[in-house]
């Protein structure tokens, strides 16, 4: 029985390709020969993966017993491989961007959520739909999929990589300076993630509660007028050396910053599951977050949610989780117990479930 996971690239340590490889490792453990498809792959490759070429791909789909997966996060011309596959097919959905976020900011990005989320409603067809989390599943719904043939698998998280890393020490001694209370936010620096109101809460927070802190922002910035904007916002609030964009920083770099911040904060405005929450969890950095989308359903009874407050509100919280620790004790606590479910042996046992009426 062969398993082929295609998607358009692959890179070790994004979090979705972490996925992939995740579940081919549980696929060959389960004597399952398994293959992995992209275009373009980058990165350390896990031992026993067989990473090849969408060419390669078009050799085998004629096997009428094989399961093909695709994984689906953008529009890409490698669904037109899954859908000529005459095999069983299983679509797991990453979730696209709504579009309207971009508009304004970035047309390119516009354009490809447009035609990624407009093509959903062309793989309804497929025996099975997946999301990792029931808001993707519920998108999937939406399009057109049939509510039965969908269901929910949680991203695997490669949590215990972080164990062997180092500490990065030039960065601690920066984190650790005059006491300052850090705040941590992570992910693209894109409109859908609301840099600017995580800044305009900072500023409220540090001008009026504690001007003895510092925001730090963590992730790619690849739309040069929302960057533009966001710099620009900074530097009219008065906050340039208070706040800094740290970019794509190493996978060291990322466990110190979640190792000596004092707050996970997020103001972002759409979520298909939200990683850095498990990833603040395992580090036991209290959360801070926008009850939005896929975030609620992430956090479950742990962290603290915010809806529809002023920077005023948001701020005072923030400000009462990083002083009082009994507050953040108990916090942290419902955290560590949300965690438990994300364990890679639960997702495991939820993956080998759903594959079972097509192996």
């Amino acid at each position: 029985m062969q398993i082929h996971q295609i998607s358009p690239s692959i890179a070790y340590g994004d979090a979705i390709s972490n996925h992939i490889y995740e579940m081919d490792i549980r696929f060959r453990k389960w004597g399952y020969d398994s293959h992995i498809f992209v275009q373009q792959a980058k990165g350390y490759q896990p031992v026993g993966a067989r990473v090849q070429s969408h060419d390669e791909l078009e050799k085998v789909l004629h096997h009428r017993d094989d399961l093909f997966i695709y994984h689906y996060g953008i529009y890409h011309s490698s669904v037109d491989l899954f859908q000529k596959a005459r095999g069983h097919k299983i679509l797991i959905y990453h979730n696209i961007t709504p579009a309207h976020f971009f508009t304004g900011w970035d047309l390119h990005s516009e354009k490809i959520c447009n035609i990624g989320r407009a093509y959903l409603q062309c793989l309804t067809d497929c025996e099975f739909a997946i999301g990792d989390s029931d808001f993707n599943r519920q998108e999937l719904v939406d399009a057109g999929f049939d509510a039965t043939k969908t269901a929910v698998l949680p991203i695997f998280l490669t949590l215990e990589t972080f164990a062997a890393l180092p500490i990065d020490e030039q960065l601690i001694q920066s984190l650790q300076q005059d006491n300052k209370v850090n705040w941590l936010t992570i992910g693209r620096i894109a409109p859908n993630k609301a840099i600017e109101e995580v800044i305009r809460t900072f500023y409220v927070y540090h001008t009026h509660l504690n001007p003895n802190s510092h925001l730090h922002l963590i992730g790619a910035s690849h739309i040069p007028a929302y960057q533009e904007a966001l710099t620009a916002l900074i530097t009219e609030l008065g906050l340039t050396e208070h706040i800094t964009f740290a970019g794509k920083v190493s996978n060291a770099q990322l466990k110190t910053y979640y190792t000596y911040a004092d707050l996970y904060f997020t103001a972002s405005r759409h979520e298909g599951f939200c990683v850095p929450l498990i990833e603040s969890m395992h580090f036991n950095l209290p959360i801070l977050a926008n009850n939005s989308t896929a975030i609620p359903e992430t956090l479950g009874d742990s962290g603290i949610l915010f809806t529809h407050l002023g920077y005023e509100e948001v701020a005072t919280m923030a400000h009462l989780i990083t002083s009082d620790p009994h507050l953040k004790q108990k916090i942290l606590a419902a955290q560590q117990k949300r965690l438990d479910a994300f364990a890679p042996n639960q997702v495991e046992t939820i993956l080998r479930n759903l594959i079972k009426p097509f192996v």
